[in-house]
């Protein structure tokens, strides 16, 4: 891509350099999702204060990029394409997710981040209900979780302390389902979804991705 960001560094009196906007801007394209508590942090700070000049710039790549100040975090999505190639059991543990993430907010389960928190038994009862498959071993599950987490949309949260969150024991672990999920996964994905449920036959889903246009 072609952006001076040398002249617009230039005019930050030295609280940025070059390098960083060029940082910021390839890891808006790879990682699709930059959360403010990304490292290094100055990545989220920079695409926040001048995302008119990272829209303009990935626009030539049919990028679009927004900011959701509220959550703080930053989107890079395809205006026009699908990418980013996942296997079916991937694609229906992320359909799973942004149901489950949809249902959770009028529900009231948004933590200070904008994250649905549920536990690895709850997403076991969930997933076996709307896709009618077992979930994969604990393997192959931590695998799929940690892809997610690259997709920006879920992460495994070891840790959680909440009120109304009880450890159930040393093996317990906890699935944050993250509020770029939205915008990853377009109003398309609850139809695959309800979809796969009527088709109910594994080819249905796919070769397929996970980047939605939601045009």
């Amino acid at each position: 891509m072609s952006y001076n960001w040398e002249a617009l560094a230039a005019h930050t009196n030295g609280e940025f350099d070059a390098s960083q906007f060029e940082a910021a801007a390839y890891r808006l394209v790879t990682d699709q999702v930059i959360y403010q508590g990304d490292r290094p942090k100055v990545l989220y700070a920079l695409i926040e204060q001048f995302e008119k000049h990272f829209s303009e710039a990935l626009s030539v790549l049919g990028v679009r990029v927004t900011v959701n100040r509220v959550l703080r975090y930053a989107c890079a999505i395809p205006a026009h394409t699908k990418v980013t190639p996942a296997s079916q059991s991937h694609t229906l543990m992320a359909l799973v997710l942004r149901k489950i993430y949809d249902e959770g907010v009028p529900a009231g389960r948004l933590t200070d981040d904008g994250e649905v928190i549920l536990d690895a038994v709850e997403f076991e009862e969930r997933y076996k209900h709307e896709t009618q498959r077992e979930l994969p071993s604990k393997g192959d599950l931590d695998a799929a979780i940690k892809q997610m987490k690259r997709w920006g949309i879920a992460r495994k949260a070891d840790e959680i302390v909440a009120d109304d969150v009880v450890d159930s024991g040393s093996d317990a672990y906890f699935i944050a389902i993250r509020p770029a999920i939205v915008d990853v996964l377009g109003e398309t994905a609850l139809r695959r979804l309800i979809e796969w449920k009527q088709e109910g036959t594994p080819d249905k889903v796919t070769g397929t991705e996970i980047v939605e246009d939601t045009e």
